[in-house]
């Protein structure tokens, strides 16, 4: 009779050393080694690296601060292990003339899939309104904004379920974990406002009294950490899918992707200064979607409307401000040269887009339209944004083989004549290797624009990159 040795894995090069090995039953050895063989090949990977020098040229003679260099990393992955899904889009960077990093996890989750259900907890992108990411809204989701015309969109932490029964769709989130849009980074230095961020608009340093110009002192008042990342979010999606055509609607509740900053101003004689107590405020709002589409990725022409509502609320455990917040929210400081007015105001926004692709060139176009009347600040520091009234815009991408591609967008506003322009060229030039040129312009004529706060931030940005 063959005794058989029970075999610890960590004992494996013992075995091998003394021959025990060969007292196992070959039933048991085939069997070890189909399963490990098994095990590794249930792991599938799909994971790719950029590493980029960049050089950043600003296009403006009155507007020195933008030249400089600086290095990013970029990591994207996809990654399998049997019935395990994950997925990681992580983007660091450093520029040289503001020696600081810029970084940012867009997406980290890991899933489990059947035929008719999916699971996934982590960071993962709410891709519940189309054109959300090409008209730079940051309403469902918050912005990587590494750069002023950064289309790239951030993932909510959270649990995410989306699953199917015959034509219908459903989508589910919930969340107790807030994480605000990351850059451009703001910060108080010595009583003035500084950023990480080469193209951040920031808040005026000085104003007048009875004449006078008087210097502007900011301070920060801030909460314990947990009492903004603790936040919670709910969201449902139904829809109904054809063959060729599709409509869906959803709502979800939840903190805006940016933390608003509410102010008190006073002015001090004893040091001669303008005192703006800042203090930043999560707010929840309500955002009722529906979408719609006709054709196949070929050809395919969509309608969308949005309604963001800032003082919606959801039950006892969802509430928003205590009245004591949203008395301070509404507080005014007027002077010749700025003003503090948080607003809080919903939003209707429309939009109508038509996609094509063909083998190697891709198109879009879209219309979007504010219905709402009433005007919001155009400031990043205290107010909500509104960032078009009524616009049209394009987007090209080509790549006629693996040796070169181009691509490129344009946006302009038919009411308040902004114009902006995005283009972009990137060469092979051997293996792993790419170069490339982005080029970035802004028109905004009208002082009331939400543009008109970055018409000096042209720019030419040069890369050298590395993809491994």
């Amino acid at each position: 009779m063959t005794k058989v040795f029970p075999i610890n894995p960590f004992s494996w090069p013992k075995c091998f050393s003394f021959g025990i090995l060969g007292a196992m039953s070959h039933y048991q050895l085939i069997a070890r080694v189909l399963t490990l063989i098994n095990l590794l090949m249930s792991f599938q990977a799909f994971a790719a690296a950029d590493l980029s020098l960049i050089n950043i040229n600003e296009l403006n003679q009155d507007n020195k601060s933008l030249n400089g260099g600086g290095v990013s990393l970029g990591h994207y992955g996809k990654y399998r292990f049997r019935e395990f899904r994950s997925s990681t889009d992580i983007d660091l960077r450093y520029l040289n003339h503001k020696k600081n990093i810029e970084w940012e996890i867009s997406e980290l989750y890991t899933s489990v899939k059947s035929k008719k259900a999916s699971v996934a907890i982590g960071r993962k992108r709410l891709s519940w309104f189309s054109q959300e990411d090409f008209w730079l809204l940051g309403q469902l989701s918050g912005r990587r904004n590494f750069d002023l015309l950064d289309e790239k969109s951030n993932g909510h932490w959270g649990l995410h379920f989306k699953g199917r029964q015959g034509a219908l769709h459903f989508k589910f989130f919930v969340s107790y974990l807030y994480q605000p849009e990351r850059n451009p980074g703001l910060d108080i230095e010595d009583g003035k406002v500084v950023t990480n961020s080469y193209w951040e608009s920031l808040p005026p340093t000085r104003t007048t009294i009875l004449g006078r110009v008087i210097p502007i002192h900011y301070t920060l008042e801030m909460d314990k950490w947990y009492k903004y990342a603790l936040k919670k979010s709910l969201g449902l999606s139904l829809g109904h899918k054809g063959k060729d055509y599709g409509v869906d609607a959803f709502v979800i509740y939840k903190p805006e992707p940016r933390i608003r900053i509410n102010a008190e101003a006073y002015y001090d004689g004893a040091i001669d200064r303008v005192v703006v107590n800042a203090s930043p405020i999560v707010n929840h709002h309500m955002v009722y979607g529906l979408n719609s589409y006709l054709g196949k990725k070929n050809g395919r022409l969509s309608l969308g409307f949005l309604l963001v509502d800032p003082q919606a609320s959801y039950g006892q455990d969802f509430s928003i401000l205590d009245p004591l917040q949203l008395k301070e929210s509404n507080r005014t400081f007027l002077s010749d040269y700025f003003k503090i007015e948080p607003r809080y105001e919903k939003e209707v926004i429309g939009s109508l887009n038509f996609q094509g692709h063909r083998k190697d060139f891709s198109y879009e176009f879209g219309l979007i339209k504010y219905f709402t009347d009433h005007e919001l600040g155009t400031d990043d520091f205290y107010s909500n944004l509104i960032k078009w009234d009524t616009a049209v815009g394009g987007k090209l991408s080509w790549k006629p083989g693996r040796q070169f591609s181009m691509s490129g967008s344009y946006r302009f506003d038919l009411v308040k004549n902004d114009q902006l322009l995005n283009a972009s060229m990137r060469i092979r030039l051997a293996q792993g290797w790419h170069t490339g040129v982005e080029l970035g312009m802004i028109k905004a004529p009208r002082s009331s624009s939400y543009w008109s706060n970055y018409r000096t931030q042209d720019y030419l940005k040069a890369k050298l990159n590395y993809s491994f």
